[in-house]
C-alpha cells in the first residue's frame, strides 16, 4: 500500500504536533519512525491508523482519501487485549474454521505462547502481550502493518523474534510496514527506510543505515548521541 501524506498538520490546544509538508512511503517497505518524545510519531501513526483524524491536509492511500481500514491492523504502544483466552484473543474477528484454528495455533508456536494459549490474556505481563499482539498480527493478511514501539516492553529474544517477524511479513513485497521505534538498532535490521521527527516535523530521512551511521543534520547527531541501549 502506497501513502502519500500533502501538508498535513494535527494540533493540540493551538499547538501543532504534527506538521508534514510532503512524504511519501512507498508499497511492500519498512520504515522506522525515530524521534524524542513529544516529536509526534505516535500522533502520525494513528493519522496513517485512522485513529485520528488531522486538522489539515490529507493522506492518500493508492491515490485515493479514502481506505478499506480492514486491510490495516494497527499494533499501539499499549496492547489491547480482551478479558478472555490468550487463543480466543489471537482469533477474535476471524472465521471459526480448522483452517484457522492451525493458523492460531501456529502464530502462538512462532511467538513462544502456544503453551499459554488457555491462559486467561489480562494475567500476562508486558511482554507476553506483545507476543500475543504480534501472533494477531500474523493470522491476519494486510497490506499496510502500522506498529507502536513494538519492542518497548519485550526482552532480547522477543526482539530477535521481532525483527524475523518484520522480514517475513515483508518477505513478499505486498505489505508496507511502519513501526516507531525508540531503538535505532531496530531500525538498522528491519527497516529499509528511516524516518528522524522533531516538533512534529520530519527533519532527514533515508535509507536506514546512512541516517543511523551517517546523520546529516544535528538534531539527528544530537538524539543518537544522547540514545543509549
Amino acid at each position: 500500500m502506497n501513502l502519500k501524506l500533502e501538508n498535513l498538520k494535527k494540533i493540540y490546544d493551538h499547538k501543532t504536533v504534527v506538521d508534514i509538508d510532503k512524504f511519501e512511503f512507498k508499497s511492500g517497505k519498512v520504515y522506522a519512525i525515530l524521534g524524542p518524545n513529544g516529536a509526534g510519531k505516535t500522533t502520525m501513526l494513528r493519522m496513517l491508523a485512522g485513529v485520528e483524524k488531522g486538522d489539515e491536509g490529507s493522506i492518500l492511500y493508492n491515490d485515493h482519501i479514502s481506505i478499506n481500514y480492514k486491510k490495516v491492523s494497527y499494533m499501539p504502544q499499549q496492547t489491547y487485549l480482551f478479558n478472555t483466552t490468550v487463543k480466543k484473543n489471537v482469533g477474535l474477528g476471524i472465521e471459526n474454521s480448522k483452517e484457522s484454528k492451525e493458523k492460531i495455533y501456529s502464530a502462538l508456536r512462532y511467538v513462544g505462547m502456544d503453551k499459554l494459549s488457555n491462559k486467561k490474556a489480562i494475567e500476562l505481563s508486558g511482554g507476553e502481550s506483545q507476543r500475543v499482539a504480534i501472533a494477531r498480527l500474523l493470522v491476519r493478511h494486510r497490506e499496510l502493518v502500522l506498529m507502536d514501539e513494538p519492542s518497548s516492553a519485550t526482552d532480547l529474544s522477543a526482539n530477535e523474534l521481532l525483527v524475523d517477524y518484520i522480514k517475513r511479513v515483508n518477505k513478499n513485497g505486498q505489505t508496507t510496514i511502519i513501526l516507531i521505534t525508540h531503538n535505532p538498532i531496530i531500525a538498522v535490521k528491519v527497516a529499509d527506510e528511516s524516518i528522524f521527527m522533531m516538533n512534529g516535523k520530519i527533519i532527514e530521512s533515508g535509507k536506514s543505515s546512512e541516517i543511523i551511521y551517517l546523520p546529516k543534520t544535528q538534531e539527528m547527531k544530537s538524539f543518537l548521541e544522547n540514545w543509549r541501549m
